[in-house]
């Protein structure tokens, strides 16, 4: 479980420029829950995964994740448990390394064992093991360079490798937004399975209503700092993306100002 209480942040504070970016924001998502988030630019969305990830400073309020308050605790203290994929695949991996030392590093950061099972030549097999999932024969590339393989295949890489060790939330930062319509269908029906198979706790931040509502358990959106609505079971089963942007309508009395919110 990831819980956010009454969180408050505020960046360029005392300034000219200040912004008021989370404006008390209460949110409890269960454990094997997956959320997804939707606000137009600037709502809020991704500063709560920043929030989450201890990149963004925390004003007011605190966070918990299972028994841990990890308010004040620092991103490499939090990386054993929370793990976080991008929109560039670029981010997750590093191109000038084999699969195989991508999979170690990633190994070396989350395993209690460390660096030391990093190295272990069994994680050949481990790797080879986890890679067959994706079908997409990869498990016999291990000693490529993750430079050469495609973004939708970088893509499915980095998801495998943030839910190495002791992950328990994983963070989805529009990790689908830079691939076309096909292979981000495909990333998102890897992401299904792995946190459904993991019993991970997920979000995904996206700009498609459409993606937010046909992914996942539950949907909220973000405006002004602020969680506007949360729909979750039957009442999300049955809801469209017309629903949806009516909805916001009622909810703050404005038209949508980013249209990639509608895209499907």
């Amino acid at each position: 479980m990831i819980e956010l209480k009454d969180i408050h942040v505020t960046f360029n504070k005392d300034t000219p420029l200040e912004t008021k970016a989370l404006r008390g924001v209460d949110l409890a998502v269960p454990k094997g829950e997956f959320l997804t988030v939707i606000g137009s630019n600037g709502a809020g969305k991704s500063t709560s995964l920043n929030v989450m990830a201890g990149i963004a400073p925390v004003l007011q309020g605190s966070l918990r994740v299972g028994q841990n308050d990890m308010t004040n605790w620092p991103v490499q203290k939090r990386a054993r448990s929370i793990s976080r994929v991008f929109q560039d695949p670029k981010m997750g991996t590093c191109e000038d390394l084999t699969i195989l030392e991508n999979f170690a590093l990633a190994y070396g950061r989350t395993s209690p064992r460390g660096f030391k099972f990093a190295v272990d030549p069994l994680i050949r097999s481990t790797v080879a093991e986890r890679l067959s999932v994706l079908k997409l024969g990869l498990e016999d590339r291990l000693d490529d360079k993750v430079g050469l393989l495609s973004g939708g295949q970088r893509q499915a890489v980095s998801l495998l490798m943030a839910t190495t060790g002791d992950t328990q939330v994983l963070l989805l930062d529009e990790h689908t937004a830079a691939l076309d319509p096909k292979t981000a269908d495909f990333v998102l029906q890897i992401t299904n399975t792995i946190v459904r198979e993991l019993k991970l706790t997920a979000v995904m931040v996206t700009h498609s209503m459409a993606q937010a509502l046909n992914t996942g358990d539950r949907t909220i959106m973000f405006h002004q700092g602020k969680i506007i609505f949360d729909v979750a079971g039957v009442e999300r089963d049955k809801m469209t993306v017309e629903d949806l942007f009516h909805l916001f309508k009622r909810e703050q009395g404005e038209e949508l100002a980013d249209d990639s919110l509608l895209l499907d």
